[in-house]
């Protein structure tokens, strides 16, 4: 973990290693995925006696890359089975072979476009994942994630910034107030790269 982020999150453990870190005023857990994707998948798949089939890539790095070159695209563990078939691609095969075969992209991604480079590239979203997925929104340009899923279903974007969680005392909170303390401002723009009128 970086300094700057140590700084924001590593307080838990101030006692213990002698620091002065910040300790967030919301939960922080890396078992998002497990609860909102993984659990549910399997339960599903455990439900209806059914294998799932995942759109992973090992281009995607991380813990996905490591575990689709172990396993492969075909896995079959003990209490788990998947497919990932498209494991050995990575976007740029899927995005020439969506032209290829002039098949209709999800208006959430725009349209594929190329880059002077060749590079070819989606004008909305990048990725998709979980809808209101703050992983790396720091690193994002405006409009950002949050910005589109805004334009796309605000009622949507309000639960996930005001609503999907709740403190000890029982009231509400979402991402506004995790964007706030990393210093991300969350008002919605529009497509014109200007805050909404009505968040001015």
């Amino acid at each position: 973990m970086s300094q700057k982020w140590l700084e924001k999150f590593g307080g838990y453990e101030n006692e213990a290693e002698g620091t002065n870190y910040e300790i967030p005023p919301f939960k922080v857990s890396s078992k998002c995925c497990y609860y909102l994707k993984e659990k549910p998948c399997d339960d599903w798949a455990r439900e209806h006696n059914s294998v799932p089939f995942l759109g992973l890539m090992a281009s995607e790095g991380g813990r996905r890359a490591k575990s689709l070159k172990i396993n492969g695209c075909n896995y079959f563990g003990k209490s788990t089975i998947r497919s990932a078939p498209f494991a050995i691609f990575n976007r740029q095969d899927i995005l020439q072979l969506a032209l290829d075969l002039d098949v209709p992209v999800p208006e959430i991604y725009g349209s594929i476009e190329r880059r002077e480079d060749g590079t070819l590239y989606t004008t909305k979203a990048q990725r998709t994942g979980c809808t209101m997925c703050g992983f790396g929104i720091h690193m994002e340009k405006r409009p950002n994630r949050f910005d589109l899923r805004y334009q796309v279903n605000p009622k949507e974007w309000d639960f996930w910034m005001n609503h999907c969680c709740k403190d000890d005392s029982g009231n509400d909170y979402g991402w506004k107030i995790v964007l706030d303390y990393i210093g991300i401002d969350w008002r919605p723009y529009g497509l014109d790269g200007k805050v909404l009128p009505e968040f001015e």
